[in-house]
C-alpha cells in the first residue's frame, strides 16, 4: 500500500524552507522491516548521532526534527481502508505524505526497535576487532618476503572506515556464497563502473567493466537503470539517454554474472572501489583500492583522482574525451598503477610512508595533454553493440578513438556470457571456506545502544506513553518521561497525554481502538482537534495502524496549511 505524492504534488503556497518527507522510488513496492522504519525517528531525534534512513528523503532538514508517533491497534477492516473510517487521515494526508507497509511484529519488538539505535558499521567493526580480532584475516607483509597482491588488501577496519558495503545487516549481497582465504595464486580482477544520478541525486549504475590481471576484458556492458535518471553526467560517464535506449541488461543480470565469474578467492581492485560496489549493491571481502595505495599529499583522508595519478606516475592522459569516460580505459589505467606499486614496493607513491614525490622521473611526470583527446572523438557517431547470441543491445561503441574496448570487448551480453562460462572448480578437500555474512555476524553484537542514553541535551527529550513502558525503557533518565496508559481510556490518551507531545523531541503514544463504530468516530474527532491545535508546524507525524496480519504507516510533516 505504499504511496508517495512527491515534489510534483507540492502546493504552491508552501514555503520552500518547510521540511518535507518523500519515499525513495526503490522502496515504493517494498515492505519496510521494523528497524528501517525506526531509523527515521532516531535520525530525527539525534541527527548525525544516528544512521540516516535509506528508504526516505528529508528535504530542508535542519539537523533534528520533532516527531510524534501513534501506534494504533485496530481491526483488519479499518486497516484495509483507514481513510473510510477516519476522516482526519483524508484531510491531513491529502498531499506531501507517505503511506507504506511495515513489517508486522509484536508490540514488544516494535517499541524495542524505536528505543534501540543502531551504531554505524564503522563503530561495530572497530569494536568487534578490538574484542575478538579480525573476522577475515589475511597474510601480512614482513620484511624480506616477496610482495604479493594480498599484501595490499584493505583490512576490515579500513573497509568500514571508508564506507565499503558490508555483508551483514544491509541490502548488499556478497559476490559469492562462500569464500576461501587468499593465497599466492589468488587472481586479481579490476572493476570500474559508470553512474548517472536519479531525481534524489543518488548514483545509479549504468555501465560496468571488469578485466583480469592480463588486461583481458571480461565484462563490459551498459545496465538498464533501476530508477528514472535526472542527470546522465555524460561528460564524465559517457552515458546518454540514447545510449541506454533498448538496453535490457539489469542490475540483477550483472550481479549474477559477477557471482558466476569470480572464483572464491578473487581479489577485486579499483580506484575508490567502494563507490563501484555500492552501485552494484554487492560486497566483497578481498578488496584493493589504488586511491589508498598512492598518497601524494600525506593526508590519508585525501584521495587523489585516477586521472592525476595516471598522469603523475605513468605519464599518460586518460579521461580526456569530451564524450565522457570509458570504464575499460579506467580499468586498464588502474591495473597499470597497481602493477607499478606491486613492482616497486609498499612505500612507493605514498609520501606518508617516506616516498619523495619530487624524485619522480620528469619524463614520467609529463602530462600528454593530447594523447587521448581529439576533435574526432567529439564528433564520432556512436553505434550500438548487439550480442552475437541473442542479438540484444548491450553496449555502445566507445567515444575514444584508440580505446582498447573497440577491439577487445566481449561480443556477448552478460546474460549469454553467464551461460557460456564454466563453473568455478570446487576447492579441494581441507580448504578452509567462510561465509562473509557469518564472519561479520559477531560485529552486530555491538550494534546497538539505547536511544535514551544517547540524548545529550535538555532539548532532546522523549515521551513514551505506552502500556508498561518500563519494559522498553527499564532505566529512564531525566531526558525521558514515561506514562503508563494501561488503564487509560482512548479519549484520555489523546486529550491528556498527546497534549504533552509538543514539549518533547520525540513522543511515542499507544492507542487501542475497539470495534465499536462510535469509538472510531470519537477517535477521529479527538485526533482532528489534536492535529489542528496540539501539533506544532514542521513536526513529523506518524500514524501506524496495526492488526494481527498487517501494519500500515501514514507519515507527514505538518505544514502551514495542514488542517483536519
Amino acid at each position: 500500500m505504499p504511496s508517495n505524492d512527491g515534489p510534483a504534488f507540492k502546493k504552491k503556497n508552501v514555503s520552500k524552507k518547510e521540511p518535507q518527507i518523500y519515499l525513495k522510488k526503490g522502496f515504493v513496492y517494498r515492505r519496510l522491516v521494523n528497524c528501517e522504519f525506526a531509523c527515521l525517528f532516531q535520525y530525527c531525534t539525534l541527527g548525525g548521532g544516528s544512521p540516516k534512513p535509506q528508504w526516505c528523503a528529508l528535504r530542508n532538514f535542519t539537523g533534528v526534527m520533532s516527531s510524534i508517533l501513534f501506534r494504533i491497534e485496530c481491526s483488519e477492516e479499518v486497516l484495509n481502508d483507514p481513510k473510510k473510517f477516519l476522516r482526519f487521515l483524508r484531510n491531513f494526508h491529502e498531499s506531501n505524505n507517505i503511506i507504506i507497509d511495515v513489517e508486522s511484529v509484536p508490540r514488544e519488538l516494535f517499541f524495542h526497535s524505536l528505543f534501540t539505535i543502531s551504531r554505524t558499521t564503522k563503530e561495530m567493526i572497530r569494536t568487534m576487532i578490538a574484542e575478538i580480532g579480525d573476522p577475515v584475516p589475511f597474510p601480512q607483509y614482513s620484511e624480506g618476503t616477496l610482495l604479493r597482491p594480498y599484501h595490499f588488501l584493505c583490512s576490515m577496519t579500513k573497509m568500514a572506515a571508508y564506507g565499503f558495503p558490508m555483508a551483514y545487516g544491509s541490502e548488499f549481497i556478497p559476490t559469492k556464497e562462500n569464500y576461501k582465504m587468499v593465497s599466492e595464486s589468488s587472481p586479481v580482477f579490476i572493476l570500474d563502473c559508470e553512474m548517472c544520478r536519479d531525481y534524489l541525486g543518488v548514483p545509479i549504475l549504468t555501465r560496468i567493466s571488469l578485466i583480469d590481471e592480463s588486461g583481458k576484458i571480461l565484462i563490459d556492458t551498459l545496465v538498464k537503470p533501476v530508477e528514472a535518471i535526472k542527470d546522465y553526467c555524460t561528460q564524465w560517464s559517457g552515458i546518454s539517454k540514447e545510449s541506454l535506449e533498448g538496453v535490457t541488461t539489469t542490475l540483477k543480470d550483472v550481479q549474477n554474472a559477477i557471482t558466476s565469474l569470480l572464483p572464491e578467492d578473487a581479489i577485486i581492485c579499483g580506484h575508490s572501489i567502494h563507490f563501484d560496489l555500492i552501485a552494484l549493491k554487492m560486497c566483497h571481502p578481498f578488496c584493493i583500492d589504488v586511491s589508498l595505495l598512492f598518497n601524494i599529499t600525506g593526508n590519508e583522508n585525501h584521495r587523489t583522482g585516477l586521472k592525476k595519478l595516471v598522469s603523475l606516475f605513468l605519464g599518460d592522459n586518460i579521461q580526456a574525451s569530451k564524450g565522457g569516460h570509458c570504464s575499460v580505459e579506467d580499468c586498464k589505467a588502474t591495473l597499470k598503477l597497481f602493477n607499478l606499486k606491486l613492482s616497486h614496493g609498499l612505500s612507493y607513491g605514498n609520501v606518508a610512508l617516506g616516498f619523495n614525490i619530487s624524485k619522480l622521473d620528469k619524463s614520467v611526470k609529463k602530462d600528454n595533454e593530447d594523447s587521448s583527446s581529439s576533435d574526432e572523438d567529439d564528433e564520432k557517431i556512436l553505434k550500438p553493440k548487439l550480442c552475437s547470441k541473442c542479438n540484444e543491445k548491450f553496449a555502445m561503441t566507445c567515444p575514444i578513438s584508440d580505446c582498447s574496448c573497440l577491439q577487445d570487448s566481449p561480443k556477448n551480453c552478460v546474460k549469454c556470457l553467464t551461460k557460456l562460462w564454466k563453473p568455478q572448480p570446487t576447492p579441494s578437500e581441507g580448504t578452509t571456506k567462510f561465509c562473509f555474512r557469518e564472519a561479520l555476524r559477531d560485529a552486530f553484537k555491538w550494534g546497538s545502544a539505547s536511544l535514551i542514553n544517547s540524548l545529550d541535551t535538555p532539548m532532546n527529550t522523549v515521551m513514551c506513553a505506552v502500556k508498561n513502558p518500563n519494559e522498553f525503557i527499564p532505566k529512564p533518565n531525566k531526558n525521558c518521561k514515561l506514562i503508563d496508559v494501561s488503564n487509560f481510556e482512548m479519549s484520555k490518551v489523546v486529550k491528556d497525554v498527546a497534549s504533552e507531545a509538543s514539549a518533547h523531541r520525540f513522543s511515542v503514544i499507544e492507542i487501542e481502538l475497539n470495534d465499536a463504530e462510535n469509538d472510531y468516530s470519537l477517535f477521529d474527532s479527538e485526533m482532528s482537534n489534536f492535529i489542528n491545535k496540539g501539533v506544532m508546524k514542521n513536526t513529523l507525524c506518524a500514524f501506524v495502524f496495526t492488526s494481527k496480519f498487517q501494519t500500515v504507516a501514514y507519515l507527514k510533516v505538518k505544514d502551514s496549511i495542514s488542517v483536519c
